[in-house]
């Protein structure tokens, strides 16, 4: 198997109403130390994943270069409904290129100790940002990223315009050779968030 990059990214999603504008309005939101995961856990040169499926035998995550768990807050998770599906996963790129688009980002593979991570040209709304790279990633260093939008009128067929709120905490954890399904019986991870370890990167801009 081939070796991979594993990320660890947490996100939290707001969607406000025009009332919730501006930045001394926005909700104050706290990470916790700590949260419940049921996707996958990073550490001591192994990565163990919870799945229905064991992809980890299967030709195509052999030869992959990534390997993303993504955890949602968990006060912040919206449910599935017709609009939005914050789901928690893991993905891998189905494929042996150094570039692997995931959520708003794209990672690519520089070195064994260097990841790039840069904005990817996803927009939820305006304004319209377009692809540029975020920072640089070594292991172990997180980096909390901040971004916004508001609903474009184009698209809302005449909806109350909505804000959206993003917050990340994207850390590379490093390269790793061993992947292991867990059992059934293992339904969560406790997983501890370092938020005093970040870099905060904030993109968020004024929006009326």
């Amino acid at each position: 198997m081939k070796p991979k990059i594993a990320i660890q990214i947490y996100k939290s999603r707001l969607v406000l109403s025009k009332e919730d504008r501006g930045f001394q309005n926005r909700p104050v939101l706290k990470w916790p130390d700590h949260i419940e995961s049921s996707t996958a856990k990073i550490e001591d040169s192994c990565v163990r994943f919870i799945s229905s499926l064991d992809f980890s035998t299967t030709e195509s995550f052999a030869n992959s270069e990534f390997f993303v768990a993504l955890d949602y807050h968990p006060e912040t998770k919206i449910p599935k409904n017709q609009f939005y599906d914050d789901l928690d996963e893991v993905s891998f790129n189905s494929s042996n290129l150094s570039r692997f688009k995931f959520d708003i980002f794209e990672f690519e593979k520089m070195t064994s100790d260097q990841v790039n991570l840069f904005f990817n040209g996803t927009n939820w709304g305006v304004p319209k940002r377009q692809s540029f790279q975020i920072a640089s990633l070594s292991p172990n260093s997180p980096v909390r990223i901040k971004i916004n939008w508001k609903s474009d009128f184009s698209f809302s067929r005449g909806k109350e315009r909505q804000f959206y709120e993003l917050d990340y905490i994207v850390e590379f954890k490093g390269i790793f050779e061993t992947f292991l399904r867990e059992s059934t019986k293992t339904e969560t991870f406790l997983k501890d968030i370092q938020i005093s370890n970040c870099k905060e990167i904030d993109l968020r801009k004024i929006l009326n």
